[in-house]
């Protein structure tokens, strides 16, 4: 059965095609997801539907909360919801400071939340839903780098970035009219987002040669269905047009669902994002977070092209000239303790074997990357949609790509290419 996206009479988003008999469970999907104009207008008597309760917090960000939060709250004021309002200040993180300050606004018969805003905010809500137990409603303002269906909330504890599993949101509105504000870099990290995919598709086929992980290979195509509509629509997203709009976010959710299904984070996230990760919490705060992720997708792309042209001369003959111990300490800024949890013994012995490993798959390898289309095409298409406006310190970004090879143990094509010197 082909992949495939409708939608019911109400704009209800349903997804066909998932199904097969690979080794992940394949449950049938119960999260409600409305993608069109308007749809966040019934919101109250979707919650009523669910009987969710009526005591809520709704958590947002103060640009959300101006374009949409104030108005969600009102309209369910007037519904009778006892609604507390919590509204974080732009480019927020999802740390301790902002959990515990979300932990304290609720109380103890707080009922659900409702998350009006994207990236950081959704995670916030997201982390606090699930450690609560509470159910989570999620209107959309922005196409978010947090996959929105996801059940993995991210945080930030001691500036690392670690994973908490819990539960995703039981209802996601993406109303068309209000995406539609959204700024030009909004749309632009989406589609970095998106084009991530690529890179991560690649990585888990990479997992599966290397590790023999198991794969499920329709959530593959399915993540390749979602990126190549993306690819091709990026005229429609980088205009803002409806369609375009709806194409991208159908996209992410869709992407959110694959990660929600498997339990892991490996289908939407990479080394793309270990970078920016690092970026955003080691002298990147300056810079939007879309800015981050486009830079560390585009430098991924890149690395990962020299596969193309590798093998003359092996793959790890120059390793030698690598400052394997200096460039740890660079990029792990006095945790380089860290590394050793990520390979066992000498580290350069370890890559010396990887790197004989990767010359024998190298045919298969070359394989995976030539499925990809061009890397150059995807850079162009993601300068052509806004996604480099903000121009990332390439310093920055050598000390992250550092970072996140090794702390991925070379298992990713981006990290194996940075540190086999192929």
């Amino acid at each position: 059965m082909s992949i495939g996206v409708s939608y019911s009479k109400s704009r209800r988003m349903v997804v066909s095609g998932l199904s097969c008999d690979c080794p992940f469970d394949h449950r049938s999907i119960t999260q409600d997801v409305y993608i069109g104009e308007g749809v966040s207008g019934g919101l109250a008597a979707m919650i009523k539907r669910r009987d969710l309760g009526k005591r809520l917090v709704l958590i947002s960000d103060e640009y959300s909360y101006a374009v949409a939060g104030e108005r969600v709250k009102q309209t369910l004021l007037a519904e009778q919801f006892d609604v507390t309002a919590l509204v974080f200040p732009d480019n927020s993180v999802a740390d301790e400071s902002a959990l515990g300050r979300a932990l304290l606004a609720m109380r103890m018969d707080t009922d659900f939340f409702v998350c009006v805003g994207c990236d950081a905010v959704v995670e916030i809500a997201r982390v606090l839903a699930s450690q609560t137990e509470r159910p989570l409603v999620l209107v959309a303002t922005g196409a978010s780098t947090a996959a929105y269906p996801s059940t993995i909330g991210k945080a930030y504890l001691a500036g690392l970035p670690v994973r908490i599993k819990g539960a995703g949101p039981e209802l996601i509105l993406c109303d068309t009219s209000i995406l539609k504000l959204a700024p030009r870099l909004q749309l632009a990290k989406g589609y970095a987002e998106m084009m991530s995919r690529y890179l991560c598709i690649a990585d888990w086929r990479l997992r599966r040669l290397t590790s023999c992980e198991k794969i499920c290979p329709t959530f593959v195509k399915a993540l390749g269905f979602a990126a190549d509509r993306v690819y091709k629509s990026k005229d429609d997203i980088a205009n803002a047009r409806d369609r375009g709009i709806e194409i991208l976010m159908e996209s992410l959710i869709l992407s959110g669902f694959i990660t929600a299904q498997t339990g892991l984070i490996v289908p939407i996230e990479s080394t793309e994002h270990s970078m920016a990760d690092y970026c955003a919490m080691n002298g990147g705060q300056g810079y939007s977070y879309g800015a981050l992720l486009a830079a560390s997708v585009a430098r991924c792309l890149r690395q990962i092209d020299r596969f193309r042209t590798a093998g003359h001369p092996p793959i790890g003959e120059n390793l030698g000239a690598i400052d394997v111990d200096g460039e740890i300490a660079a990029g792990f800024k006095g945790n380089a303790g860290r590394v050793t949890d990520m390979w066992p013994g000498n580290v350069k012995k370890c890559l010396e074997r990887q790197a004989g490993a990767f010359e024998t798959m190298y045919k298969s390898i070359l394989g995976i990357v030539n499925d990809m289309p061009a890397s150059e095409d995807i850079i162009e298409s993601m300068r052509d949609v806004g996604c480099f406006e903000e121009e990332v310190d390439d310093s920055l970004i050598d000390l992250a790509s550092i970072y996140a090879a090794y702390m991925q143990g070379g298992l990713t094509l981006a990290g194996a290419a940075r540190l086999l010197a192929v």
